[in-house]
């Protein structure tokens, strides 16, 4: 359990950087492993088995897009 936590945690922090680049309020949590990086709108999905620059990478895609869904 304690790796789910750190996980979590760690994607969690994400949060701050995905809402500034997206101009609203998101949340970033672990998605499907080997999927890409996707949101509905609140969230952000991030396959948290892959490195942290990864994740960063992955996340500025799909934080910034649809512009739209807000």
């Amino acid at each position: 359990m304690r790796g789910d936590e750190e996980i979590s945690d760690r994607l969690g922090r994400l949060g701050l950087l995905a809402s500034a680049l997206s101009g609203r309020a998101l949340e970033v949590t672990p998605g499907e492993p080997g999927a890409p990086a996707w949101t509905n709108g609140s969230k952000v999905f991030v396959d948290a088995g892959i490195p942290p620059r990864g994740q960063v990478e992955s996340l500025a895609a799909s934080a910034r897009w649809p512009s739209s869904v807000r």
